[in-house]
C-alpha cells in the first residue's frame, strides 16, 4: 500500500569520533581543550584530530596536562573556571589560544611557543 521511510538509528557524537589506537609521538606535551564557548563537538573533532597527529589529549584537567588550549572565552573568564577546577596549583602549565593549537596541527608537531600564543 503506503511505502514505508527506512529509517536510520543516529550515531551519537561520541561513537562516532571514538578514539582509535593512535602512535603518541609527542610524549612531553598533553593538551586540554576547553569544551567552553568552542562546544562539545568541535572539541571532540579537534581532540581527535590531534590524537591523529601524535598528540597526548586529555579529556579531564589534570595533573599530567601540560598545554591547556582555549577558544572564545574571555581570558578572565577563563581563569577564574581554571581556579575553579584547581589550576592554581598547578605549576608549568602554558594556557593558550587555540592559534597555536591550529599551528601545530598545521605544522604536524607543537610548534615553538610565542607570546601571542598565551592568554594573560
Amino acid at each position: 500500500m503506503f511505502p514505508t521511510a527506512i529509517t536510520r538509528k543516529r550515531q551519537r557524537p561520541e561513537v562516532a569520533f571514538a578514539r582509535g589506537h593512535e602512535e603518541v609521538k609527542f610524549r612531553d606535551v598533553t593538551l586540554f581543550l576547553v569544551e567552553r564557548k568552542m562546544g562539545k563537538s568541535r572539541r571532540n573533532f579537534l581532540s581527535n584530530l590531534a590524537r591523529s597527529k601524535g598528540f597526548r589529549v586529555d579529556d579531564v584537567l589534570s595533573a599530567d596536562v601540560t598545554h591547556v588550549v582555549s577558544e572564545g572565552n574571555a581570558a578572565q573568564d577563563l581563569w577564574s573556571w581554571l581556579e575553579e577546577q584547581g589550576f592554581r596549583e598547578m605549576h608549568d602549565k602554558h594556557v593558550l589560544h587555540i592559534s597555536w593549537f591550529t599551528e601545530s596541527m598545521s605544522a604536524g608537531r607543537p610548534v615553538p611557543l610565542q607570546i601571542r600564543h598565551y592568554i594573560q
